[in-house]
């Protein structure tokens, strides 16, 4: 009698990655305590985690740097001309390595870096979504048959951030900003009504730092007020900002502060003034118009027009 042979048309299951992320069982966690007491708040303007947007070249670098006992992840080129304690980070393999010499380095010498700045972020989030999708063999990052490529990258990206909050240091992260033109339909063409400035990464990633970042601010040059340095920490039309750090950043009188001027000289200058205005010592600053562009002329012998 002949054997039939049946062919199995099943189609072969994707192996799901999001199975091999178990939690830790409640039996196997130890030394747990419930708080008897509030916890009291940080007052270390270090201990705080910021995103800092402006420009290229506006000094957003050199101002991370003046907080002082920084190492700087350089996520991509462009500090080569700065006195800084840096890392290059081609790829998120670079990261996870510098993070486990970083936390043996902290055990012992606990001094040997207060902040961790992250520059740029959005080539911080790009190398972990490149890494993500390769070790997972991910080819399309919408692919839901697991819900999406996007958990596994959240879970990764925010669990390297977790172990730099576990090892007690701060974090600064660069952005840089663009302007975005409003465009309006006038008859049968678009024209522009005004700019907005938007920050360069994705809504992803926008989403995953609004929830680390405690103060979120646009560092800029006013060039309609001297030319001083200033970072507006609160959100107007046209600047993406917040501040939650709870009892700092705030006015005499006692109200949040919308911008903080920074001056016009160097680095450590901008740094002591923020500072100042982390402990409410900093006069009010007029809030003004934000003019993130030197002015220019239209045309020989016309007024100085600011683009906003």
């Amino acid at each position: 009698m002949a054997l039939t042979v049946r062919k199995n048309t099943q189609k072969k299951k994707t192996k799901n990655p999001l199975k091999a992320i178990k939690s830790a069982k409640a039996a196997e966690i130890g030394g747990l305590e419930l708080p008897t007491e509030d916890t009291p708040p940080c007052t270390d303007i270090r201990d705080f985690t910021y995103l800092i947007a402006g420009e290229r070249g506006i000094g957003k670098t050199t101002l991370s740097h003046a907080f002082g006992n920084t190492l700087h992840f350089m996520w991509e080129p462009g500090a080569r001309a700065l006195s800084l304690r840096q890392v290059a980070c081609p790829t998120w393999e670079h990261h996870l390595k510098y993070l486990d010499l970083l936390e043996q380095k902290l055990k012992d010498d606990p001094t040997y870096c207060r902040t961790v700045v992250d520059d740029t972020g959005y080539m911080k989030y790009e190398r972990c979504f490149e890494h993500v999708l390769a070790q997972n063999g991910i080819t399309d990052v919408h692919d839901t048959s697991w819900g999406g490529a996007y958990k596994l990258i959240e879970k990764e990206f925010r669990a390297q951030y977790y172990r730099l909050f576990d090892m007690g240091v701060g974090v600064i992260i660069i952005s840089h900003t663009d302007e975005k033109e409003i465009k309006k339909k006038v008859g049968r063409e678009y024209v522009t009504v005004d700019t907005v400035l938007k920050h360069e990464l994705s809504k992803a990633a926008m989403r995953l730092f609004k929830a680390i970042c405690d103060l979120e601010g646009y560092y800029y040059v006013d060039y309609a007020d001297g030319n001083k340095r200033k970072m507006r920490i609160i959100a107007s039309e046209k600047i993406d900002a917040k501040n939650r750090i709870d009892g700092h950043f705030l006015t005499p009188s006692g109200s949040p502060m919308e911008i903080i001027e920074l001056g016009n000289g160097g680095p450590a200058d901008a740094f002591d003034r923020f500072h100042k205005a982390f402990d409410n010592e900093l006069p009010e600053t007029k809030t003004g118009i934000v003019t993130p562009r030197k002015p220019v002329a239209k045309r020989k012998g016309a007024a100085i027009l600011s683009r906003r």
